[in-house]
């Protein structure tokens, strides 16, 4: 099996892992943080004050975690069906919220609608 190279700095990639384009961890890294931040930035206004809202009221205990709707685990996380809504939370896994991201899309207000970065 023939091995890439790094998209970055141009090394041999990684061959047998995720990470296939890119070379071992540094240059991976420095991938999800450039798509992360792409990512957010085309996020609503909407879905930026709904996450604060939401990791707000959590920390400061008006809203309580609780186990996922699905599946029942412990660990939920925080979905907003409407950004609208920020207090407006469905409790889900990680691997159920994922999941109702695929079949669903994203939520309602979830990202800006002229697609440019807020």
């Amino acid at each position: 099996m023939t091995q890439g190279n790094c998209k970055i700095c141009g090394k041999p990639a990684e061959g047998r892992s995720g990470r296939g384009m890119f070379c071992a961890g540094d240059c991976f890294r420095q991938h999800e943080r450039n798509y992360s931040k792409q990512h957010r930035a085309k996020f609503s206004p909407e879905r930026k004050r709904a996450n604060h809202l939401a990791n707000t009221a959590i920390v400061n205990g008006t809203l309580k975690r609780g186990p996922c709707e699905v599946c029942g685990a412990r660990a939920g996380d925080a979905h907003h069906d409407d950004y609208a809504k920020p207090l407006e939370v469905r409790w889900l896994c990680r691997s159920c919220h994922r999941r109702h991201h695929v079949k669903f899309g994203p939520g309602k207000n979830a990202f800006a609608t002229d697609g440019a970065p807020q």
